[in-house]
């Protein structure tokens, strides 16, 4: 899997590509703590490029956005692709995700992301 991150303002977007598996958990888990050091207000992950979910990836989704809460910050999963949706529907984390398209993402956050 191939992490991405870039910062617009004060939100900073993770892009995910490939196949987001156990394997990979501790590379996420190093990334995000170098996120989060840089006290984002806004982490959007990207998944358009996500092929493949497995249950300790999402785990550790879970675990970053219940973090997010006692935090000031929020976390928001950006394009997720249908495959990768369903998964999250049938685990009932649909509910618990912030799920938008980019265009709804960059009206909804537009203040965040213009502010340095």
């Amino acid at each position: 899997m191939n992490i991405k991150t870039s910062w617009q303002g004060l939100c900073c977007i993770l892009s995910l590509e490939g196949e987001f598996v156990h394997q990979n958990v501790m590379k996420f888990d190093e990334v995000w703590d170098n996120v989060i050091m840089g006290k984002p207000r806004v982490v959007a992950v990207e998944c358009s490029g996500m092929s493949y979910i497995d249950s300790s990836a999402i785990g550790t989704l879970v675990k970053v956005v219940n973090r997010s809460r006692n935090d000031d910050y929020s976390v928001v999963f950006l394009d997720i692709v249908d495959p990768i949706k369903r998964i999250l529907s049938v685990a009932r984390l649909d509910a618990l995700f912030e799920m938008y398209n980019s265009a709804d993402f960059y009206k909804k956050f537009s203040q965040e992301l213009k502010n340095e």
